[in-house]
């Protein structure tokens, strides 16, 4: 009697398990050559923080008008620290940072690093290198928008000037 009454139980609860859609899988994540993945791993690491790899973004192209590609990505450090915080385990645990990256020429020297900030700020798009400038297109957050939603349609362009990363946001072509 007992077994049937599970029986009888647990049909209806797999039956209304099984109405609910599962989960989609994971992202994946791009691999990039091994010594930008092994600089995103140290500079998060760092910073006390960690780095999901399936929100970057990189283009590779000709910045320094020397007919050699560079490459940059964008990548986010979640949990990272600004201050000697770092030596307390999960003191930062809500802070998350943006950055883009540029490695320059064959092979892959380290270039300049810029923060651009909380991903809730702006999300950038889409990313790619013309004519020897990084242009980002991005959705930026107005007053209005949720947190973490941003709606206003832009463009970024970045350039490497003296050895560091200059923006010139809303710009268009």
């Amino acid at each position: 009697m007992v077994n049937a009454m599970r029986a009888a139980w647990l049909f209806p609860c797999m039956l209304l398990l099984s109405a609910f859609p599962r989960p989609a899988p994971a992202a994946e994540c791009q691999t990039l050559p091994p010594k930008i993945e092994h600089f995103i791993r140290a500079f998060a690491q760092e910073r006390g923080g960690s780095e999901d790899c399936q929100f970057r973004q990189s283009a590779r192209g000709d910045i320094g008008a020397d007919g050699v590609d560079d490459f940059v990505v964008i990548f986010h450090i979640d949990g990272a620290c600004h201050t000697d915080q770092t030596a307390v385990s999960g003191a930062c645990k809500n802070d998350a940072e943006e950055y883009l990256k540029v490695f320059l020429g064959k092979p892959l020297n380290e270039g300049p690093i810029l923060a651009l900030g909380t991903p809730g700020r702006r999300e950038i798009q889409s990313l790619r290198i013309d004519d020897g400038a990084i242009i980002a297109n991005t959705l930026k957050r107005r007053e209005s928008d949720a947190r973490g939603h941003p709606s206003i349609q832009s463009q970024s362009r970045f350039t490497v000037q003296g050895g560091a990363i200059v923006e010139e946001e809303d710009f268009r072509e």
